[in-house]
């Protein structure tokens, strides 16, 4: 069958759920199901169906990123489970979808099963939506105005170490000083073949051949077992952010582009996910069309 769409006028309110050491209080963050697409076939592949939603409301302008919906019900008016076997990640380094302070709206996709071929509607969908507010949490955010002197070395933060959490940033030169040490080091001879194999496992996460460091971006190698590191934001000596372009990611590299070269004067934002940060947005729907 192929894909088909139809848009849906529905819209609800949602409130946040705040941690137990917060004040629980309804938000004008709308949640309207913008699109349905339906993929119904008796074949194993590309069965399923999926629903855009669109989060809308000037409350988004304090929410700095918003992850992806977890699902914990879903059925169609035959009964059948739409509910898919995706595993939810958990919050580490850039998962959260960034949203600007001027955005007014962000889309977030529903994947859900294949329904029944003879079912009209999705009968009832429950889930969550986990915002990140750090606003709402002085601790949320790390400010290091001094970061480039540190360039090249691991942070000496005591937020950090709290949070079992290593970031080493590194500039164009150092990011090819180190790659440079490295491909000289694996390539002396080691009698060892397991030493030898571990050393180009190593090698092949922390600096992979498609990587590279240009003039106005950094390379940050990041060590966060228990993914407590949301976002990495620069800001220059007024607190005005630079504007960010494209991320590449390998293992634990993410090389970060901006808009110009850092100067020695910008500042260094490390934002983290704290119980009070998170916000988790119950997600209610019923007898949303099929197509």
């Amino acid at each position: 069958m192929s894909k088909t769409q139809r848009i849906i006028e529905a819209l609800f309110i949602v409130s946040y759920v705040w941690t137990p050491n917060a004040t629980a209080q309804t938000t004008n963050v709308h949640v309207m199901v913008s699109e349905v697409s339906d993929r119904r076939t008796t074949g194993q592949f590309f069965a399923g169906s999926e629903i855009k939603l669109k989060l809308v409301g000037d409350a988004l302008g304090d929410i700095r990123g918003v992850r992806r919906v977890q699902i914990t019900k879903a059925v169609d008016d035959t009964g059948r489970n739409l509910v898919t076997d995706e595993k939810i990640s958990s919050a580490g380094p850039f998962e959260f979808e960034r949203i600007g302070k001027v955005s007014s709206q962000i889309e977030k996709t529903i994947k859900l099963g294949n329904p029944a071929r003879k079912a009209s509607v999705i009968k009832e969908i429950i889930g969550s939506i986990e915002l990140y507010t750090p606003q709402k949490d002085p601790n949320a955010a790390v400010i290091v105005k001094n970061f480039t002197a540190q360039i090249g070395k691991p942070l000496a933060l005591a937020e950090l170490r709290q949070k079992n959490i290593e970031i080493t940033v590194l500039n164009k030169v150092q990011y090819e000083k180190m790659k440079k040490e490295n491909d000289e080091r694996s390539a002396k001879k080691i009698t060892s073949p397991e030493i030898a194999d571990a050393l180009a496992n190593v090698f092949k996460q922390l600096f992979s051949g498609f990587m590279r460091v240009g003039e106005n971006d950094l390379a940050f190698i990041i060590n966060d077992p228990n993914s407590a590191l949301v976002d990495i934001e620069i800001n220059d000596e007024h607190g005005v952010a630079y504007k960010r372009g494209g991320r590449m990611s390998s293992e634990r590299i993410h090389v970060l582009s901006f808009d110009r070269k850092i100067d020695d004067k910008a500042q260094l934002v490390i934002f983290l996910a704290t119980p009070k940060s998170i916000v988790k947005v119950p997600l209610l729907l019923h007898d949303v069309l099929l197509p």
